[in-house]
C-alpha cells in the first residue's frame, strides 16, 4: 500500500503581498504538485484564488486563548510601573515586527497629533527596529522589542493601534480585543 502524504502551506497574509514574485512562482509550482494551500481567513482565501487561480484546501481561522488575554486590572498598574510610565498616561500600543508592511513609522510620525499624556509602546522585533528607536527621540515612545509579557502590555493599553499597509487576519488584533 502506498501512502500519499499531504504537504500543507498556510498563507497568513494576502497572497499578492506574502512573498516576492520569485517566491510566488515557487509557491505556484508547489501548489500544482500537491502542496495544499490553507488560508487563515476569507480575504486570504480570495487572494489565493486570485493570485494562484486555485481554491485553498481549507480556511482555518486564527484563534487565541482568550483567558490569556483577558483584561486583568492588577496587570495594568504593574505594566505602568515596570515601564516607568505615569499612571495618568494614555497608552497607545502596537505589537508586530517592525518592517515596511507594519508601517510603524506612520505611528511615530503621528505622535505629534496626540495629547501630551499619550505614550506609545512599540512591541516586536524586526528589520526596522533600530531605525524606529532612532525616530523615537522622546520619552513618550518606548520601542520595546520582543517581550514575554505581551498580554500584560495589551491589558495596560488604552488604545491598540495598527498602521499596517496590509494584513491577512492578524492575531494581535484579536489579542488586543
Amino acid at each position: 500500500m502506498v501512502r500519499i502524504l499531504a504537504i500543507v502551506h498556510t498563507l497568513n497574509n494576502l497572497a499578492e503581498n506574502e512573498a516576492e514574485p520569485a517566491d510566488r512562482a515557487l509557491q505556484w509550482t508547489a501548489f500544482r504538485w500537491r502542496v495544499a494551500p490553507v488560508a487563515i481567513g476569507q480575504a486570504v482565501a480570495e487572494s489565493i484564488r486570485t493570485v494562484y487561480r486555485i481554491p485553498p484546501q481549507a480556511v482555518i481561522p486564527n484563534g487565541i486563548d482568550v483567558a490569556r488575554f483577558a483584561p486583568q486590572p492588577d496587570r495594568l498598574h504593574a505594566a505602568f510601573r515596570a515601564l516607568d510610565i505615569p499612571l495618568d498616561a494614555t497608552i497607545f500600543t502596537t505589537v508586530g515586527r517592525p518592517n515596511e508592511q507594519k508601517n510603524h513609522a506612520l505611528l511615530l510620525a503621528s505622535r505629534a497629533d496626540l495629547p501630551a499624556s499619550a505614550h506609545l509602546l512599540v512591541v516586536g522585533d524586526g528589520s526596522l527596529r533600530t531605525s524606529l528607536k532612532a525616530m523615537a527621540d522622546d520619552s513618550r515612545v518606548d520601542v520595546l522589542g520582543v517581550r514575554p509579557d505581551v498580554p500584560a502590555l495589551l491589558a495596560a493599553a488604552h488604545v491598540f493601534v495598527r498602521a499596517s499597509d496590509w494584513e491577512g487576519n492578524p492575531l494581535v488584533v484579536m489579542e488586543a480585543l
